[in-house]
């Protein structure tokens, strides 16, 4: 599954400059075949998994289906991550696993507007992890509207982010 990721990314990236539909029918074929896969596994890792086996590979595949699921705009997925991403923002700080949580924060922004990444500052301001700072500077950047992408770098020149956490920022904008 990981190299179909790859694969499929690697022709999404390879079209991007393509007519809409050629990139929407490119995206909709990557959703098609990471979907069925979040349909079976879910959002969450039942609590016997880590016991199994295959547990730790389950947890790998469940994390690959949901972030291609999200990157490739399925409607049900991107859905479920906005319900879980305003939970989350409203103080249940269970609704997005740990695993999930930049794709999440990602795809609500891709998905979303100004209060979206209104309150991904909030969240930033108020992470209490470097790694949960880094997962929401990383989610800034991946705006599909310019001007957002635009307000996320002007605001990795300012204080509130540290000089050495603004790549993410940078690294999300650029792909």
């Amino acid at each position: 599954w990981s190299e179909i990721a790859s694969g499929v990314a690697g022709l999404v990236s390879a079209f991007f400059e393509q007519p809409d539909e050629t990139c929407d029918a490119l995206r909709s074929f990557g959703a098609s075949l990471f979907a069925p896969l979040v349909d079976r596994l879910g959002w969450e890792a039942p609590a016997d998994e880590a016991k199994r086996p295959d547990g730790y590979q389950t947890s790998l595949l469940r994390q690959l289906a949901v972030s291609r699921a999200l990157a490739y705009g399925h409607p049900e997925s991107t859905a479920e991550a906005r319900r879980r991403f305003y939970a989350h923002v409203e103080g249940d700080v269970s609704a997005i696993p740990a695993d999930l949580k930049g794709a999440v924060f990602a795809s609500v922004l891709r998905e979303g507007g100004e209060a979206e990444f209104e309150a991904l500052k909030t969240l930033y301001k108020a992470a209490d992890s470097s790694l949960e700072e880094s997962l929401i500077l990383g989610a800034m950047g991946a705006a599909n509207d310019a001007a957002l992408v635009r307000a996320a770098l002007e605001y990795n020149l300012t204080d509130e982010v540290r000089k050495q956490d603004g790549a993410a920022i940078v690294a999300s904008a650029a792909g």
